[in-house]
């Protein structure tokens, strides 16, 4: 018996485009960072029935104000500075709790397709995923 604990940003994209698992035709920044999100739900949800004796936990404590919002270059730390007081009113501080911000969603807003059901996106991300990372 095992526990796996996935941390990732809370998924705002609910579609996912079937059609270009991957995004080897549709590639951008926006759309890959979007539907991560939702490949992540997915992935551990299936993950999930396939190991029912292990517990898995995909959680998004939320954005934390420490010095890593700070970088190394001196002209984005000049940019930051000045608009960190607007960022701090979207971070969290230091010592929040996970459990002050949290909701078990459920199946709740899960990704879908326009044209399956999540748990058949579920099996065809699933599979897709074998496809591409399988060696033969």
């Amino acid at each position: 018996m095992g526990r796996v604990l996935c941390l990732c940003w809370e998924r705002v994209w609910e579609k996912v485009d079937v059609d270009d698992l991957g995004m080897k035709t549709n590639y951008g920044w926006l759309p890959a960072m979007l539907e991560t999100a939702s490949y992540n739900d997915l992935m551990i949800s299936e993950f999930a029935k396939r190991e029912p004796t292990n517990g898995f936990t995909h959680m998004y404590p939320g954005s934390v104000n420490t010095a890593m919002v700070f970088p190394s270059n001196p002209i984005l730390e000049v940019i930051i500075r000045i608009i960190h007081p607007i960022l701090r009113l979207f971070l969290l501080n230091d010592s929040a709790q996970s459990t002050d911000h949290g909701d078990d969603i459920g199946l709740k807003k899960f990704p879908a397709a326009d044209s399956m059901t999540p748990e058949e996106l579920q099996k065809r991300l699933w599979n897709h995923t074998l496809q591409e990372t399988s060696i033969s």
